[in-house]
């Protein structure tokens, strides 16, 4: 038995699972070890389980497979996945579903529509009917239907987000939320598409000073505001709802607005693993970002759409924060304890150089990663180089790993992959974590090296690695020095 075999049985001595399940997750493991052997991943259970890797084999190693296929496979590997890497994020499939079942036929339909309303009790009849409607309208199948709540369906027009948030703020105890989470969202976006301050006070005066009668009853919001004290009292409802909706997407367990030291901040935050911080910047903050920036992709018509190669870059910048930071002197950490330092020079993190003398242009400040639609030079403009990935985190922290992410999120949403340019930050991450999962996902790095990484990089059985690319060792001499000679315009045709 192999290495890479014994690992993979005793994985699977280890799970959970009858004893019928584990050849079909025996022949998952291994179409998942061949599918990473072809785009040189190590063949480690860290690696092959990471949930990024699993989604880019659903969709680039089992494109040609049916839906149904694709999504057994995702589910069992998912669940070998989870004593590894622990609990994954709620993430939607990357490929379509299976095909519903065949219509119903009119009569068919009368019949058990007729069936369901005559249950005994209005709840029995709305469970009856509610499984009509989505079993026959929706096409779910028994095991879907069983699975169904409501915080699952949505609205169109509401972009998803909104219910969710709504269902994450429900409590059983209190009075009802005196307005509804979707108002808030549509007045702030409402102001960005007019190009006017994101304010609370500007979007209360849109919801309840601006807008007619039958818009605000269909955002859900009562009431006007008549005066100065109908305006504070309308401006107190809508501030409470925002600030009711951020701890929702905030992935953090720090206590902002505070300047404490440093025993009084670990004191008051709240107990959060690094897991669950992780998962909640990617499910929660990463999630609602990444549908804002999908929904302007939406927008473009096929044409646009079928004019973009999938090409891409890739980039950070900073998001200076309104805080200082932590002070020294005072013992103080910021009050703001999120941000970092931001540096322009390096990894962005290091505020000294490497003789120690302290860097310029230090910001405290998050750092946004950033995936945009780009095209090749020369290309005819086709497709607008929108936004399609957003992240923040600190800066420094993991840029290979959080550009992994983004560009599986950009494929899970069903883009296609290209070209992907980035800076040296990216260039120097470790293989694992980030130009192993690229190019599994099907993109190709135009990346660039320091002076002192340029030309012959490593070799193996004779093979020489040239620039990230391996080649024959007969390789002339002037192609191996090209970059160098071009930078130093040395080089002769």
């Amino acid at each position: 038995m192999t290495a890479a075999g014994s690992w993979q049985e005793e994985l699977l001595a280890a799970a959970a699972m009858a004893p019928r399940e584990r050849p079909r997750a025996r022949s998952a493991l291994n179409r998942l070890a061949d599918f990473a052997a072809g785009r040189g991943l190590p063949p480690s259970p860290e690696c092959l389980l990471d949930y990024d890797v699993i989604e880019a084999f659903c969709v680039a190693g089992l494109a040609g497979r049916a839906s149904s296929t694709r999504g057994t496979y995702r589910s069992v590997l998912y669940q070998l996945a989870a004593p590894v890497h622990g609990q994954p994020g709620c993430r939607g499939t990357p490929f379509a579903g299976a095909r519903s079942p065949a219509p119903y036929s009119p009569a068919e339909r009368a019949a058990l529509a007729a069936a369901a309303r005559a249950q005994r009790g209005p709840a029995s009849r709305a469970s009856a009917l509610a499984m009509v409607v989505f079993g026959i309208g929706a096409g779910l199948r028994p095991g879907e239907l069983a699975r169904l709540r409501g915080s699952h369906v949505t609205r169109r027009g509401d972009g998803g987000k909104a219910p969710g948030i709504e269902a994450a703020l429900a409590s059983p105890a209190g009075r009802r939320r005196p307005l509804p989470v979707r108002a808030v969202l549509t007045a702030l976006l409402c102001l960005a598409l007019d190009d006017r301050p994101l304010f609370l006070t500007d979007a209360t005066r849109l919801l309840f000073c601006q807008l007619s009668g039958t818009s605000r009853a269909l955002l859900g919001v009562t009431g006007t505001a008549a005066g100065r004290r109908g305006f504070l009292a309308a401006y107190r409802r809508l501030r409470y709802c925002f600030h009711a909706i951020l701890p929702v997407m905030d992935p953090s367990a720090l206590p902002k607005n505070r300047r404490l030291s440093e025993h009084d901040l670990q004191a008051r935050a709240r107990k959060m693993t690094p897991a669950q911080a992780r998962a909640a910047a990617r499910d929660r903050l990463e999630d609602f970002l990444n549908s804002l920036l999908e929904a302007s992709i939406s927008v473009l018509d096929d044409d646009e759409r079928a004019a973009s190669d999938g090409s891409a870059g890739l980039d950070a910048t900073p998001v200076p924060l309104f805080s200082r930071g932590p002070s020294r002197r005072a013992g103080l950490c910021a009050s703001d304890p999120d941000g970092g330092w931001y540096v322009r020079e390096g990894d962005h993190r290091e505020r000294q150089d490497n003789k120690g003398k302290p860097l310029r242009k230090i910001y405290w400040a998050l750092e946004a990663s950033i995936v945009t639609m780009a095209r090749l030079p020369g290309a005819i403009p086709g497709c607008p180089n929108l936004a399609a990935a957003l992240a923040l985190a600190r800066p420094g922290e993991d840029p290979g790993g959080t550009g992994a992410r983004l560009l599986a999120s950009v494929a899970a949403r069903g883009h296609k992959a290209g070209y992907l340019g980035f800076d040296r930050a990216y260039t120097a991450a470790l293989p694992e974590r980030f130009h192993l999962p690229a190019r599994a996902l099907g993109y190709s790095p135009v990346m660039d090296y320091r002076a002192g990484q340029l030309g012959i990089q490593a070799h193996t059985g004779g093979a020489i690695l040239v620039e990230g690319s391996w080649y024959c060792p007969a390789l002339p001499e002037p192609l191996i020095t090209a970059t160098t000679d071009l930078r130093a315009k040395t080089n002769h045709p």
